[in-house]
């Protein structure tokens, strides 16, 4: 991940190759259970992808906490609950609807 920030070819390589293959394959994952009806309709795949790598990309690198089941049940818990409000609207009853 380091060094994917300070070259410019290695960072291509590592999103292409590395990172954009395993979005891929958690993408799939994501579009079954939505389609099992598991997952809310939001957030959009691109950002639970985001959510979940961005989780275990902190625990490894800044953390160094592991990556066990509880955050694994941490995660798919809170991306379960999440409240299903469609974009350009707001919870807030004082906000724009």
């Amino acid at each position: 991940m380091a060094e994917a920030q300070i070259n410019a070819e290695f960072g291509r390589l590592f999103r292409t190759d590395f990172l954009q293959r395993r979005r891929d394959a958690l993408h799939v994952v994501l579009d079954r259970a939505r389609a099992r009806g598991d997952l809310p309709p939001r957030p959009a795949p691109s950002t639970v992808l985001d959510i979940v790598f961005g989780a275990l990309w902190y625990r490894l690198l800044a953390t160094r906490e592991p990556v066990d089941d509880d955050l694994i049940n941490d995660l798919t818990a809170t991306l379960t609950r999440i409240p299903q409000t469609p974009a350009g609207t707001s919870n807030d009853p004082g906000g724009p609807q």
